[in-house]
C-alpha cells in the first residue's frame, strides 16, 4: 500500500539561444584566446496533481534561465 496524494504529471516546452563568446587573455607575455558559450532559455512548465482535492490541482510556471558555459 502507498500514498498517493502527491502523484502529479509535468509537461512544459522550452526556447533557447546559445552563443560563443570570444576574448583574449594575457597569460604573462602571450596572448590566449578564449571561448566560451553563454545559453539563453526561455519556456513555459505544466504541473498536475491529479488527487489534489483543494481549489485548484494546475500550476503554470514561466521561467526564465541564463548559463555560462
Amino acid at each position: 500500500m502507498g500514498l498517493h496524494a502527491y502523484d502529479n504529471v509535468q509537461s512544459g516546452f522550452s526556447v533557447s539561444y546559445t552563443k560563443t563568446i570570444s576574448r583574449a587573455f594575457k597569460d604573462g607575455s602571450d596572448e590566449v584566446p578564449l571561448r566560451y558559450p553563454i545559453r539563453f532559455a526561455a519556456g513555459m512548465q505544466q504541473e498536475t496533481f491529479y488527487n489534489f482535492t483543494g481549489g485548484n490541482n494546475r500550476e503554470l510556471r514561466p521561467y526564465v534561465s541564463v548559463t555560462l558555459f
